[in-house]
């Protein structure tokens, strides 16, 4: 492997690594670490604002973790054409601001929430919006059943049969907050990438 090649890999998984040693490392410290981190109302009313960010750090058991790690790993690899360094960072953090703020403004009943997730719904959508010059009908399938997933969470259909599995309550309005905010900055970064006409 080259030394292009190399410094191309270590471009595109800086992001995602950082994230993940976090993740484990607040895991590895719980229940101690996720008691001081996770995004907690109360606590942050009264001006631990930095539960906003490593609330989504902070996991419910194993499994959960598991599950957001490999989420967030496949997304990356699958879209890594799009989603590559300072990009993915970008979009990542946008996704999970997008989905503290939604949770704050517009779930108050929302007490205390931890997981990646919301913000694993932003990358997703982001990604398939900035790929959509690449793969159109694709992404657009994409999207559609990403959309389609949360409106069906958002139903009465929706079953939480996930909760036994993950150790807890799947907080469904993070993956429509997470995924409102990927669609905001992934517009964004596909018009502001916008080719130019040739003169």
């Amino acid at each position: 492997m080259n030394k292009e090649r190399i410094t191309s890999v270590v471009n595109n998984i800086y992001a995602p690594l950082i994230i993940s040693i976090l993740s484990l490392v607040i895991y590895i410290f719980d229940p101690a670490a996720t008691q001081w981190l996770r995004y907690q109302r109360l606590s942050i009313e009264g001006g631990e604002y930095w539960r906003l960010l490593t609330g989504h750090l902070c996991h419910l058991g194993e499994l959960h973790l598991l599950f957001n790690l490999l989420g967030m790993w496949l997304v990356t690899l699958l879209l890594h054409q799009v989603l590559r360094g300072h990009t993915w960072l970008l979009v990542f953090t946008f996704s999970l601001v997008g989905t503290s703020m939604g949770l704050w403004f517009f779930s108050p009943q929302v007490i205390a929430y931890v997981g990646l997730s919301g913000a694993l719904h932003g990358l997703v959508v982001a990604g398939g919006i900035l790929d959509l010059r690449n793969l159109f009908f694709n992404n657009v399938i994409l999207l559609l059943g990403v959309f389609g997933k949360i409106i069906w969470e958002q139903s009465s259909y929706y079953s939480q049969s996930m909760s036994e599995l993950i150790g807890g309550h799947v907080l469904v309005e993070s993956h429509l907050y997470g995924a409102l905010a990927g669609a905001l900055i992934g517009v964004v970064l596909l018009l502001k990438n916008k080719p130019q006409p040739a003169n």
